[in-house]
Parts: structure tokens; C-alpha cells; sequence
């Protein structure tokens, strides 16, 4: 799901029952929620909908270019449902980024924060859309860093 953060409640209201259904939330609420995040408001309105938080931190000029070249950048994805997960990491290896699973659901509440962060990057103050890549001492070593 990629709406705007105001049109969510009518497209799950139009989609119908979402029970037992993958939904990918890539909303990015402009505020942050008070005592949720949007994933789990997306979650608490479609009871029975396997909620996974993806593809709320990468711009969309990204996507083309990541599938291009696989592999590069990293997309961060969370969820409570470990089947669900499965599935949003196989679409973001599909789209040409490397998945980073970032625990349950309630992780989208900072999920949705960097999402905000770059959103302000790409198309505020900041440099335009960019990408990200998290990588651990070793990685960081073997790249010559």
C-alpha cells in the first residue's frame, strides 16, 4: 500500500477483508503517530492482515536504479508475522535492494522516522533522493574502509 498518509483509511476500507492477506504498508504519516506507528494504525484497521512495514524509506527515482544495480543498497522491513516477512524481503531482493530486517511491528514506529528523515532529503532541504547501506565493522573492512 502507497498512498498518502489520508487516503489509507479508504483504501482499506474499499480493499475489503485483508484476513490472512500480505499487506505492505509504504506510507510515511507526515507527523509522527502519537502511541503508534502508522503500520500498526494500518494494522489495527484491517484486523487479521499480516502487516509488514516496506518501502517506506526509499524514494522512488531509487527504484529503477536499484534494480539496475542489485544488491547496493539496503531496505530496512518490519513485521510480526514471520511468513509475511518472508515475503516482503523476497520483493525487496527482487527489486534489487538488500533486505534488513528491523524486528516486529513496532519497529516501524523508527522505520517510519528515517522515512521521514529521507523524504526531507530527497525533496526538502537535502541533497535530492538517496540511498542507504548499513554495514557491519567487518563489511566496512572488506570495503577498504
Amino acid at each position: 500500500m502507497a498512498t498518502p498518509w489520508a487516503a489509507v483509511g479508504k483504501v482499506l476500507r474499499t480493499a475489503g477483508s485483508l484476513v490472512g492477506k500480505v499487506v505492505l504498508d509504504a506510507t510515511n504519516p507526515h507527523e509522527p503517530m502519537v502511541g503508534a506507528s502508522g503500520a500498526e494504525e494500518v494494522a489495527v484497521r484491517a484486523p487479521g492482515a499480516r502487516v509488514v512495514k516496506a518501502f517506506n524509506t526509499v524514494a522512488a527515482p531509487l527504484v529503477a536504479q536499484a534494480a539496475a544495480a542489485p544488491g547496493r543498497l539496503n531496505l530496512l522491513y518490519c513485521g510480526d508475522h514471520a511468513a509475511a516477512k518472508q515475503v516482503a524481503a523476497g520483493l525487496i531482493v527482487d527489486a534489487g535492494f538488500v533486505p534488513v530486517d528491523a524486528g516486529r511491528l513496532d519497529a516501524a514506529r523508527d522505520v517510519e522516522a528515517l522515512g521521514r528523515l529521507l523524504v526531507d532529503l530527497a525533496y526538502g532541504q537535502g541533497p535530492g533522493p538517496v540511498g542507504y547501506q548499513l554495514l557491519t565493522p567487518g563489511e566496512l573492512s572488506a570495503a577498504g574502509g
